[in-house]
């Protein structure tokens, strides 16, 4: 096997799958993000907010493994989780509201 193949074939095996987050993930990020949410949902862009807002994530990442040892996530990608069930919510309130449904979350 040539260099490039097994660099390759390296870098293949570090994008393998996680296992999903279950129902007690997600609610345990809900609620560390709350704990954070001053810091996470600003809308200031600056560096030193954007330094902040990575140092938090990976605080949050920390607690989260701490929690549940079995999953371990980065804070990268518990902010990309994040922004998907964010995304999620929104999507689904618009198609509640398109619908004629009362609020969805209550």
């Amino acid at each position: 096997m040539s260099d490039s193949e097994s660099a390759l074939s390296d870098s293949q095996q570090d994008k393998r799958r996680s296992q999903p987050i279950n129902t007690a993930g997600k609610e345990l990020l809900i609620e560390l993000v709350n704990k954070y949410k001053s810091i996470i949902e600003s809308k200031r862009s600056d560096f030193l907010t954007l330094n902040n807002k990575r140092q938090v994530w990976d605080k949050i990442s920390i607690e989260f493994s701490s929690q549940l040892g079995n999953l371990t996530r980065t804070g990268e990608q518990l902010k990309k989780t994040w922004d998907n069930m964010k995304t999620k919510a929104k999507k689904g309130c618009t198609n509640s509201q398109e619908n004629g449904q009362e609020n969805w979350w209550f």
